[in-house]
């Protein structure tokens, strides 16, 4: 069974515990890309994961900000790419899985993954301030804002405010502002409305329909149509 996850706003950290997951970015993954534990960082591309259905997992979902606090390093080094946890490097998630894997109720696994998860964060450092206040802005317009006016209210360079976004986001502005508009897109299609796509392109910041479509097929791997009939 072959799965697409399309570019979203996220960074999980998965533990598993049985068959491991064929993942690859923006392609089939092959027979020898499979990985049981892993995290990933955030990506443009769509995530295509092949699965026998025999997979057992707890999977934690961090905003990019919480990822950062969590991680506690560059997320950068995470970007665009499936990191196993084994390359981590870190002891505490090491120990989280080796005690998850120990645990033999599903709701004592959400207990346990849930208290290591509030304590990192509460010990964790978010990205800085400026940071934090230009990621939530683009998010805020759905992504419809320029960049260059966003690293000026800031009194920084454009330049520097994308360096500093792949340092703690992992990606750069417009970047995630080309996933927030997606993301927009998708709510708008999927809304009590219905309205066509030559509306939603104009309505979230696509400069037209045959905009938009190219966006999906690159964010998703699916048509807008396509994407939707499987978003239902």
């Amino acid at each position: 069974m072959l799965q697409r996850e399309p570019a979203a706003l996220v960074v999980p950290l998965m533990i598993g515990f049985q068959a491991p997951f064929g993942i690859a970015l923006g392609r089939h993954p092959a027979e020898s890309e499979t990985y049981q534990s892993f995290a990933a960082g955030l990506t443009t591309r769509p995530a295509l994961i092949r699965s026998c259905g025999q997979a057992a997992c707890v999977q934690i979902d961090f905003t990019a900000i919480g990822a950062r606090a969590f991680f506690g390093a560059s997320l950068a080094d995470m970007a665009e790419q499936i990191v196993p946890v084994d390359d981590l490097g870190d002891r505490e998630i090491d120990c989280l899985r080796d005690r998850l894997a120990e645990t033999p109720f599903p709701s004592a696994r959400l207990d346990l993954a849930e208290s290591f998860v509030a304590r990192r964060l509460a010990q964790g450092v978010a990205p800085a301030t400026p940071v934090q206040a230009a990621y939530h802005a683009i998010l805020a317009r759905d992504g419809q804002l320029r960049i260059g006016a966003l690293a000026a209210a800031l009194g920084w360079s454009r330049k520097h405010l994308s360096r500093r976004f792949v340092d703690e986001i992992g990606i750069g502005p417009k970047h995630v502002a080309r996933i927030a508009r997606f993301a927009a897109a998708g709510r708008m299609a999927r809304g009590p409305a219905r309205p066509g796509w030559a509306e939603i392109a104009a309505a979230t910041g696509f400069a037209d329909q045959a905009h938009l479509t190219r966006e999906f097929r690159a964010l998703s791997d699916r048509s807008p149509g396509d994407w939707l009939a499987a978003a239902w």
